[in-house]
């Protein structure tokens, strides 16, 4: 499919909405893009915004997903939640339930009875006309909302963050960091290590400062070792708290991975690098020229470079500068 037809079916069906509704029923359909850690973040942002629209009071992520629907398998809040998925997501502010579906005939049955939005309409999903995994709507939302409802984490994961930080850093800034390390794979945005690590020591002498390492990869211990960072695996860190770690943390660096937009879809500054080999196509459609979204504020940045050591210091100046301003000035 091409950019320009891409764009057009977002631009569509975002100028399709109106009307007023109670609740936003949003239907992500895994036999035609998975659902991951970026995928659900971008579906869960995607409801914030269109409940903003709509006045919507109730938020509803359908997963149609045959492998895992049996059934059906509905989550409310309050409920005991084994996958981690569906944890952080009941976490969010963003819905009130989570269901697993065989097939999109099961979602009359979530909408029945309800004044509902549904996301996206019959008619497209029955077309496969969505476009799933991309910020595309989210742009379009914005350019309608004016405005970006942020996307965080409640609960017990929020508290263990907080607790955490305030244990390892006391009344430290802290950087959360992702460095993505999938070896082998080629034109991945995998961390440059040895550049990292030669930052990450001279950083915190510089300036007053710590950093929380979330994830699960492989860390060197050229990083591992370093006095100033805690890997919050180490420390009984799983999915659900990594993203409260960055929803917690004053600012974000890292390499582009699902983890990142948590940062992206907040209001604190951040750094993300992304290989400009990885999605080349996807990220010109996207993005354009710039280095940012729409809905990006002024130390918030999305860049199709290299991270070698001269760059990640430049960067981190600006995340300075950004935190001594006060992140709501570093949206504008």
């Amino acid at each position: 499919m091409s950019n320009e037809r891409t764009r057009a079916i977002v631009l569509e069906q975002v100028a399709a909405l109106s009307g007023k509704a109670d609740t936003v029923v949003s239907v992500w359909d895994t036999q035609i893009f998975p659902l991951t850690v970026g995928g659900l973040l971008i579906g869960l942002q995607e409801i914030l915004m269109l409940r903003a629209l709509v006045g919507a009071r109730r938020g509803v992520l359908c997963v149609i997903s045959p492998k895992d629907a049996g059934g059906g398998v509905a989550f409310r809040a309050g409920d005991a939640v084994p996958n981690p998925l569906v944890e952080f997501a009941m976490a969010t502010q963003a819905i009130e339930e989570f269901h697993y579906l065989p097939d999109h005939a099961a979602v009359a049955g979530v909408v029945a009875g309800r004044s509902a939005l549904l996301w996206p309409s019959e008619t497209v999903a029955r077309e496969r006309a969505h476009v799933y995994g991309t910020t595309l709507y989210l742009q379009a939302l914005y350019d309608r909302l004016g405005r970006l409802p942020m996307l965080s984490v409640a609960g017990p994961a929020k508290e263990w963050a907080r607790r955490f930080l305030a244990e390892k850093f006391g009344a430290r800034p802290v950087i959360a960091l992702h460095l993505k390390n999938k070896p082998g794979a080629i034109n991945e945005s995998n961390a440059n290590f040895p550049a990292w690590a030669e930052f990450l020591a001279e950083a915190p002498v510089r300036h007053e400062c710590g950093f929380v390492l979330v994830g699960n990869e492989p860390v060197p211990d050229s990083v591992r070792s370093l006095p100033h960072v805690v890997l919050a695996a180490d420390h009984g860190s799983a999915l659900c708290r990594d993203l409260a770690l960055i929803d917690c943390a004053q600012a974000f660096m890292g390499m582009a991975s699902g983890l990142c937009q948590m940062a992206m879809f907040g209001s604190k500054p951040y750094i993300v690098f992304k290989n400009p080999g990885h999605h080349a196509p996807e990220m010109q459609l996207e993005l354009g020229d710039a280095d940012g979204f729409n809905f990006s504020g002024r130390a918030q940045k999305l860049l199709r470079i290299l991270d070698s050591q001269d760059v990640l210091f430049r960067e981190f100046g600006d995340v300075l500068d950004a935190l001594e301003c006060g992140t709501e000035e570093a949206r504008t």
